[in-house]
């Protein structure tokens, strides 16, 4: 995961951002509305305050119509300034209409306000004063009913009532946000109509990178079409799970780079589009399963328990494949950690031009080894303790990675919910900060008003399967 992370952030830190909105995240209004069912709030990404807001709502919008946007903060639209053709950006005024910078700064073509009731007094002179300056201010339904707070409260909102009077034909009032339209915008709607999301940047060197992640809830193999500032002739494709990096055929129209992609559930891909042909860089290899080709990896696995506590379970053969949680075996039930699967693979169909493989379920992430050598690791796509990895489970490996009578290695994690469970059963005390900050999300983890796993049955774990190896052809 800390690879993956860090061959991401190689491509993402570097140059501007190249998104079309600013989308105004109002915490200010979320905090002046009382909910007695929850008196103490929190905001993240995961928590209700956000999956329920107008935020939420309006982004959402903008992912269907294929708008690329970055959230901003009331900092930091007091950072903002407009360039000479009404453009939004980060940096200050001389620096904006530089002309002779090296480098273009990062612009947004509007600023939106998701409905709301209040604003801060000085968020709202700053959208009224970019409004003024040039810049696109959209607000969604209605202009703000008052400022929040009570500091000077009667003459700021007298203040802000004359200055709305004066600058309400510089802004624009969505009833909806599906109204929304945008001079000089590129929205990505051939990606965001298949449900591939996307983040935009351009390079110091004027290149283009495009982050692309499969969010469609199933595999997808097609054409895309991207809409990057200019237009370019040549494309690559790095996968930051694996670190392959290849360059790909592309298409060049009079508004679009087309070219195809392949994205598992899940998974992400970074597209680098340049002027400049990739020299010495190999092709980037499309796959597609060899018709009647699949072959079933039934066992007997060797199963041995390698990593984790409270104690090590015994190893064993298994006829067939299941949760390591269904043995008879209590120390099985309560155990959390790493478990080793192994098997023997006599004949393997290597008639195409690489193996895929096929890890079934797994509960909850996966490193897969060929006779010692690593071959890739399955993680789960989602944010919760149960969330396994089901769909993104599929590697593929190279031929010469067999050499007859292979050894397959799987070395299979699970989460620390059984174990927890296990302490709490005990009674051992495990929550040994202050202010831990495990709560209780549902009522029936709650014990005397905190978080308890004691009732949890055990979750499943270890390698489910079924395995398959598949024999693959290059799609053309």
């Amino acid at each position: 995961m800390n690879e993956y992370v860090t061959r991401t952030q190689s491509w993402l830190q570097q140059g501007r951002a190249d998104n079309d909105v600013l989308v105004y995240y109002n915490l200010t209004d979320l905090q002046a509305t009382y909910d007695e069912r929850r008196p103490l709030r929190h905001f993240a990404g995961l928590d209700r305050e956000m999956q329920e807001s107008n935020t939420r709502r309006c982004i959402e919008q903008l992912d269907k119509m294929g708008f690329c946007w970055d959230m901003i903060s009331d900092r930091q639209i007091m950072q903002l300034s407009v360039d000479k053709k009404g453009n939004l950006s980060p940096i200050s005024p001389n620096a904006l209409n530089n002309p002779s910078a090296l480098n273009p700064p990062t612009t947004y073509k509007a600023i939106l306000v998701p409905y709301s009731h209040q604003l801060p007094y000085e968020t709202i002179l700053q959208l009224y004063r970019l409004a003024e300056s040039g810049a696109k201010v959209i607000f969604e339904r209605q202009l703000p009913d008052d400022v929040a707070g009570f500091k000077d409260f009667a003459q700021r909102n007298a203040e802000v009532r004359t200055m709305t009077q004066k600058i309400a034909n510089r802004v624009e009032v969505l009833p909806h946000v599906s109204n929304l339209t945008i001079e000089g915008a590129r929205p990505e709607t051939s990606l965001y109509a298949q449900h591939l999301l996307c983040h935009r940047r351009v390079l110091d060197d004027g290149s283009e990178v495009y982050y692309i992640a499969n969010r469609s809830g199933k595999d997808h193999a097609g054409t895309i079409n991207l809409k990057p500032a200019r237009l370019h002739d040549y494309a690559a494709i790095y996968n930051p799970m694996t670190a392959a990096f290849g360059k790909v055929d592309m298409k060049r129209t009079a508004l679009s780079n087309n070219l195809y992609i392949q994205l598992a559930q899940g998974e992400a891909l970074i597209v680098h589009l340049h002027d400049q042909r990739y020299l010495g860089v190999p092709s980037y290899s499309f796959y597609a399963p060899m018709p009647n080709a699949t072959q079933s990896i039934t066992g007997p696995w060797q199963l041995s328990f390698i990593e984790g506590g409270p104690v090590l379970p015994a190893s064993r053969t298994l006829p067939s494949l299941s949760s390591w949680t269904d043995y008879d075996d209590p120390d099985c039930k309560a155990f959390s950690g790493t478990a080793e699967y192994s098997i023997t693979l006599p004949n393997v169909d290597r008639t195409g031009r690489a193996v895929q493989l096929s890890l079934g379920k797994v509960c909850n992430n996966a490193s897969v080894y060929l006779n010692g050598q690593y071959v890739g690791t399955v993680l789960p796509t989602g944010s919760s303790y149960t969330d396994v990895a089901e769909g993104t489970n599929c590697l593929i490996i190279p031929n010469n990675f067999f050499r007859g009578n292979d050894v397959l290695t799987i070395r299979v994690a699970n989460s620390m919910g059984n174990r927890i469970a296990d302490l709490e059963r005990k009674g051992v005390h495990w929550q040994k900060f202050y202010n831990i900050n495990v709560s209780p999300r549902r009522p029936e983890n709650r014990k005397d008003g905190v978080f308890s796993a004691i009732d949890w049955e055990p979750l499943p774990s270890g390698l489910l399967g079924p395995v398959t190896l598949t024999p693959l052809k290059i799609v053309q």
